[in-house]
């Protein structure tokens, strides 16, 4: 039984490859992320441009902060089953 989606979510992804509509953090908190990405690309325009791109939740703790965000990994377990890893990261839980 999945923890964050229905089972329609999760039937959804299976059949199409994607699922929408997600709630995972506040609006103000998605903003506040969004205000440090763009900060980033300011002060590191090439850091985030290309192939660079590519685990750059390595660079940027706040990147690593969405990708061990409770409830993406909540949902990444109900589309892939459990304890999910990050490329050079670490379990968190």
């Amino acid at each position: 039984m999945p923890k964050h989606l229905s089972e329609d979510q999760v039937a959804q992804y299976h059949e199409q490859g994607f699922c929408s509509a997600i709630d995972v953090m506040s609006e103000h908190k998605a903003l506040v992320f969004a205000d440090r990405l763009a900060e980033a690309e300011r002060q590191y325009p090439d850091a985030l441009q290309g192939k660079n791109r590519n685990n750059a939740h390595l660079v940027f703790r706040f990147l690593d902060e969405i990708a061990f965000h409770s409830v993406i990994l909540g949902i990444v377990e109900d589309l892939m089953g459990e304890d999910p890893l990050s490329w050079r990261g670490e379990n968190r839980r």
